[in-house]
């Protein structure tokens, strides 16, 4: 909930759910992990949202989900771009993660899917 994204989507959700049981699926994209809140447009970024709505609207259950795996690919993908720090100019932090494909291949570091659920 501290992302605005994540917020605004259960919004739409109980404003199109009335009175009967509906359940909403949206995908969560951030174009810039730090578009929104840094840490959950890290932590949730290609993963999805879904709300379920009953009770008259008076009750609700969110959950998002997102699969982390590495892919060979994406070599040098930069995770968080910040404003100018101390006049040095803009800041980039780029992490390459091929290396961690490489960790995932020997066994390092394994693929898995991030749940979260709340009452909204």
């Amino acid at each position: 909930m501290k992302a605005r994204k994540v917020r605004n989507k259960i919004k739409d959700a109980k404003a199109k759910a009335g009175s009967s049981i509906r359940v909403f699926k949206y995908g969560l994209n951030w174009k810039s992990y730090c578009e929104d809140d840094c840490d959950v447009g890290l932590a949730l970024n290609g993963g999805d949202l879904t709300v379920k709505i009953w009770d008259g609207g008076k009750r609700c259950l969110a959950s998002a989900r997102v699969s982390v795996w590495y892919k060979r690919q994406y070599r040098g993908s930069t995770i968080l771009s910040v404003g100018k720090i101390g006049g040095l100019g803009p800041y980039h932090l780029k992490i390459d993660q091929a290396a961690y494909w490489a960790l995932q291949e020997l066994g390092w570091l394994y693929p898995y899917t991030l749940r979260y659920r709340w009452e909204c």
